[in-house]
């Protein structure tokens, strides 16, 4: 979740603590899941016949969240029996749960004999490791209760090894209360039969770990491009690059255009009320005209970005959009460069299904309206939108800008609606947003006009964003009236 001028988005915000839940629910509505095994924890089948194990979310190729909904039937405290679960692939090692009944006596010989259920992770091949070999991971168990805040909840670190091949916590949960239904434990079944469900998350550090100075150095051995070199005031179109490089759906995308036609310049035909070609008003040669390619300097850039071990010069980039070198030094709008670049690489890309689809990502739907108070009459309408404007003023958070951004503006005195037959009616505007796109754009209104100085000026108050947002069902109650 990157934030600037623009803010590039994907899926869940955690708020801050102060946050409320009432103010919460006037954001955003959660945008739907591509598929069921991306769904949430929350969202698992409280029934059915298939799989009981479930993967959650897969963070990366060395991180993911899984569930198992583990049938009560198995435990007995006449045996001490290990249940695996199917195990996970994680940088290229299987992780599994493990489940067992111990028995564990008090410290006094009057105390009676207590029975816990234990639960552990278990990496497979650590059975067979060197003796001096280990895999590092972080983990963390959760057995899910009918009560959210009754939840057990752990974690930890270990170093697998050959001869500590799995770890956990061996008492989790008395093994009485399971049964119990009023214990809230028994909220699942799996064919009729009733279950525990324990989600684990592992996060597999086997894999070398970078310090920022590594990373620096040797940009590409961590997975990371070198980086771009800055023409002048081009640090905007860096930004922007490299949050469009790292989005890998793009990326391909990109590659697969086609990149034999020459291109006019950036913003002459995309009917932009800004323009950012080049201030020049010379003839062009042939030559120059033959280098305004914008999809072959794109696939240019991200190659080498990818490839190269040394920064990434962006000057034939620039040269496509037809800027000259003065031109470099002009600061432009991010947001208004990203709606012209996104226009001539979509134009380009007409007719290729697979590439088109790539720009649906970046697209949401709202639905605009007024809605009169005092007489059954409301105007309507649905759009598509790519970003949101928010606004910074008065707002400490990105929580509230949210918040306004679908909070109704009153249109009353000398700003009443028309609503055609029924005259000028009180009235209130506003938007709902009905789909949220893959990959968001979120603008901070940072600068607006003063007309007392008929200049721009800049808002400098604090403002909180955080690394997750979410996004939950957010118009108000009168909106949805």
């Amino acid at each position: 979740f990157w934030v600037s001028r623009v803010c590039c988005c994907r899926m869940p915000i955690q708020p801050s603590a102060q946050q409320s839940e009432a103010k919460r629910e006037h954001a955003l509505p959660q945008r739907a899941m591509d598929d069921e095994e991306d769904a949430l924890i929350d969202n698992l089948p409280t029934s059915g016949d298939h799989a009981d194990l479930w993967k959650v979310r897969q963070i990366d190729e060395t991180a993911a969240t899984w569930a198992w909904r583990f049938p009560l039937s198995n435990l007995n405290k006449e045996e001490k029996k290990q249940h695996f679960s199917d195990y996970l692939v994680l940088a290229d090692h299987r992780w599994r749960i493990m489940i067992m009944d111990k028995h564990f006596i008090g410290g006094a010989q009057a105390q009676p004999a207590q029975y816990w259920v234990s639960i552990y992770v278990d990496l497979v091949e650590a059975h067979n490791f060197e003796p001096n070999f280990h895999v590092h991971a972080h983990f963390a168990i959760t057995l899910r209760n009918k009560d959210p805040e009754k939840s057990n909840h752990k974690e930890s670190s270990h170093y697998f090894s050959r001869n500590e091949y799995d770890r956990g916590f061996a008492q989790f949960v008395q093994l009485d209360d399971c049964f119990q239904p009023t214990k809230g434990w028994i909220h699942h079944t799996v064919s009729g039969q009733p279950c525990l469900l324990v989600e684990v998350s592992v996060k597999d550090e086997s894999r070398p770990h970078a310090t920022l100075r590594d990373v620096i150095a040797c940009p590409r051995q961590f997975g990371f491009s070198a980086g771009l070199r800055n023409q002048g005031a081009t640090c905007y179109l860096n930004s922007l690059l490299q949050v469009l490089y790292y989005l890998s759906f793009f990326r391909l995308a990109v590659y697969k255009m086609p990149s034999a036609a020459v291109e006019t310049p950036l913003g002459t035909a995309a009917s932009s009320s800004r323009d950012f070609t080049s201030t020049s008003t010379a003839p062009e040669s042939q030559s120059e005209l033959a280098c305004r390619n914008i999809p072959l300097a794109m696939q240019r850039v991200f190659c080498q970005m990818q490839l190269s071990e040394s920064a990434v010069e962006t000057r034939e980039l620039t040269s496509s959009f037809g800027w000259t070198s003065e031109d470099a030094w002009q600061q432009h709008d991010i947001e208004e460069l990203m709606r012209l670049l996104t226009e001539n690489l979509e134009r380009k890309m007409k007719g290729i299904e697979e590439v088109e689809s790539t720009f649906r990502k970046f697209e949401g739907r709202l639905r605009a309206y007024v809605k009169c108070l005092n007489v059954d009459y409301e105007s309507a309408h649905e759009e598509p939108f790519n970003e949101l404007h928010l606004c910074v003023r008065d707002c400490a958070n990105i929580y509230e800008s949210l918040d306004l951004e679908v909070t109704p503006e009153r249109l009353d005195g000398d700003n009443m609606y028309d609503a055609e037959v029924h005259g000028k009616q009180v009235a209130d505007k506003g938007t709902i947003f009905l789909e949220y796109p893959n990959v968001l754009f979120l603008h901070l209104k940072r600068f607006e006009f003063n007309y007392l100085t008929e200049s721009q000026s800049k808002i400098n108050s604090r403002f909180e964003f955080y690394d997750k947002i979410t996004l939950k069902p957010g118009v108000r109650v009168e909106a949805a009236a």
